[in-house]
């Protein structure tokens, strides 16, 4: 994975899985309880990262989300998109789902697949955006995450 790539996936896996619902994470100081955060907060909480003009959603994809990323069938959460910025610029974005049961869940790498991505080691590749997955039980119900870079 080229090392431009990996700040914007170091940046977006924490919010990834906060937001996303990970019970792995509990008790986090200065961490707000998803379930409280709204549109506004999600923002303010990214921008304060990132330098500005982050896209926050909440139950619908960010603006700018490539088509060509295969996601599975459930409600959107969360996601927001990070426009990129320097010498490099590469604009990344973070969706998470929640799916019907772990087999929906179990869906992310065969749609991948299908639509042409190959898996390099952590991410799958396509010759245009690297696609990390994750996917989780917590709050009685099944998320899948994607984190997707342009190359």
């Amino acid at each position: 994975m080229p090392k431009s790539v990996r700040p914007a996936l170091a940046a977006l896996l924490p919010f990834a899985l906060v937001l996303g619902g990970c019970s792995m994470l509990p008790g986090i100081p200065g961490v707000p309880d998803p379930g409280e955060v709204g549109e506004g907060t999600l923002e303010q909480i990214i921008e304060g990262g990132s330098g500005g003009g982050v896209d926050a959603e909440m139950g619908q994809l960010p603006a700018g989300f490539p088509a060509d990323v295969p996601l599975v069938a459930g409600d959107v959460v969360v996601g927001f998109g990070v426009p990129g910025s320097g010498e490099d610029p590469k604009d990344a974005w973070q969706v998470t789902l929640r799916v019907a049961d772990e087999a929906a869940a179990g869906e992310a790498t065969r749609l991948l697949e299908a639509a042409g991505y190959t898996n390099a080691m952590v991410a799958w590749d396509n010759g245009t955006y690297f696609v990390v997955v994750m996917s989780n039980e917590a709050d009685g119900g099944w998320h899948v995450s994607y984190i997707v870079t342009e190359q």
